[in-house]
């Protein structure tokens, strides 16, 4: 069952090592080149935008980035910094350009998971130009499963 969100949007999560997490939801967002061009040019940053179109739950999001802070406590990250790590966890493959590129924001994304790494700003909620969307459950329902198969490769056991 998913947490409740506040007003705001956010849904904050407990994650396994201890830290809480926030992600907003957000669809039809109409700056996504812009914001992809911003995520290129920013510096360190405390929070990440994942193209929600191979996202299907935000479990997959909460597993990746606790992954990837459990590498970083151990100093034993893939990537130069948490966004990036947490985007490549994301990734079924170990190529790290791959899975910054499907699951990082491109000019083409309309639909943005945005995962901080603490109590996020007014700012930091408002650099998403979409609808924010109160629920994580709509990443399921938009799912498209034939770019999902296609990505992800499942066997069938």
């Amino acid at each position: 069952m998913e947490p409740k969100p506040t007003a705001a949007g956010v849904i904050p999560l407990l994650l396994p090592c201890k830290r809480t997490i926030y992600m907003t939801y957000y669809e039809d967002v109409k700056n996504a080149s812009k914001l992809s061009e911003d995520v290129k040019n920013s510096g360190e940053v405390d929070y990440v935008l994942v193209d929600a179109q191979y996202v299907v739950d935000g479990f997959q999001i909460a597993v990746a980035v606790n992954r990837a802070i459990e590498s970083q406590k151990i100093h034993l990250m893939d990537t130069k910094s948490l966004p990036t790590e947490v985007l490549y966890n994301l990734s079924p493959s170990t190529n790290i350009s791959g899975g910054l590129k499907k699951h990082g924001v491109s000019p083409d994304t309309t639909r943005i998971v945005l995962v901080a790494f603490k109590p996020p700003s007014k700012r930091v909620l408002s650099i998403v130009e979409g609808q924010l969307i109160s629920s994580l459950e709509g990443l399921r329902k938009k799912a498209d499963e034939k770019i999902l198969q296609k990505y992800y490769k499942p066997r069938n056991r």
